[in-house]
């Protein structure tokens, strides 16, 4: 399993934007690591990111639906 790894800065001049870095493989085994860093986020008030998947090397059905439905709640 590859693992997730996660980093997030803020956006110069957006208070409310984060800049996440997102490497390793999105996929059902680590969707759950990624929505509570995102709910994490969401709780503090960011209502914007922009993503930096670069480092990602895999994305299956179940990452790119909660991409999706990320989109649809902001």
């Amino acid at each position: 399993m590859s693992e997730l790894t996660i980093d997030h800065q803020p956006l110069s001049g957006h208070a409310a934007a984060r800049i996440l870095t997102i490497a390793g493989t999105v996929d059902w085994r680590t969707e759950p690591h990624l929505q509570e860093q995102f709910d994490q986020l969401l709780h503090a008030g960011v209502r914007r990111f922009l993503l930096d998947m670069k480092g990602v090397n895999y994305v299956n059905s179940q990452g790119l639906g909660f991409f999706v439905h990320l989109a649809g709640q902001l």
